[in-house]
């Protein structure tokens, strides 16, 4: 049997969680995605642990993540964890999360995150860690209180990861810190 993807456009998504988080990460979700050819476009998402939530069944590919308001994520406001290939990420707007864009691990890529605006995260922008290669990060734009992007994997490599044209603002430095 073929499988095709979903859309999901247009919705109000309102979860129980509180801002800032205060029960460590939260198991509730906007939308969890995996396998491909999916489109979430356009959706208001608030209250919610993750907005979009990737997980490794089915890995996520070939599929469009866009046009989003995603406010007070106790998590991640959006999760592009497991991604295989031609994953896009654009044109969000991320408020109030934990991390803004999660990518760990992504498997490859391409994996594009671009044109997105993260503002007040507590950790990272990106949260790139678990060994993910192949990750485009183009011309987003992310204001937080402290260092500006942090990429603090622990053990584990980060590579083939692209950066280019973003504006990554903080109230101190170094303007990237990464272990």
């Amino acid at each position: 049997r073929e499988s095709r993807g979903f859309v999901i456009t247009d919705n109000v998504i309102e979860g129980p969680t509180t801002w800032p988080r205060s029960h460590g990460i939260e198991d509730i979700y906007g939308v969890v995605v995996s396998g491909a050819g999916h489109v979430i476009a356009y959706n208001r998402m608030s209250g919610l642990g993750d907005g979009v939530h990737g997980t490794e069944h089915g890995r996520l590919s070939a599929s469009d993540i866009y046009g989003n308001d995603i406010e007070a994520s106790t998590d991640d406001g959006i999760e592009g964890d497991y991604a295989d290939t031609n994953v896009r990420i654009f044109r969000n707007r991320i408020t109030n999360a934990f991390a803004g864009i999660s990518v760990q691990p992504a498997h490859g890529g391409p994996l594009y995150i671009f044109r997105n605006a993260i503002y007040n995260v507590l950790y990272s922008p990106f949260k790139l860690h678990n060994d993910t290669s192949g990750v485009l990060i183009f011309h987003n734009t992310s204001v937080r209180s402290g260092i500006p992007w942090h990429i603090e994997p622990g053990g584990e490599t980060v590579n083939d990861v692209v950066t280019r044209n973003n504006l990554f603002i903080g109230t101190r430095g170094p303007a990237l810190s990464s272990t």
